[in-house]
């Protein structure tokens, strides 16, 4: 791959990281800021969706 397209490939992938960090973040604080009757589940799976974002963030990272 010549220098011009790697250059691009860095960039889409510098706004998907940007996005999938900003979905960590909000999943974060769904899992902080739950309440109610089925909390324990909601907990759970917010803290499943934020442990597979991160897998994501790392492997996006290294691509770039």
């Amino acid at each position: 791959m010549d220098y011009k397209n790697v250059v691009a490939v860095a960039e889409k992938l510098s706004k998907i990281l940007s996005d999938e960090y900003m979905l960590y973040t909000k999943t974060r604080n769904g899992h902080w800021n739950i309440t109610g009757n089925d909390f324990y589940y909601k907990h759970k799976l917010f803290e499943e969706q934020y442990f597979q974002i991160d897998a994501i963030i790392d492997n996006v990272a290294k691509r770039i």
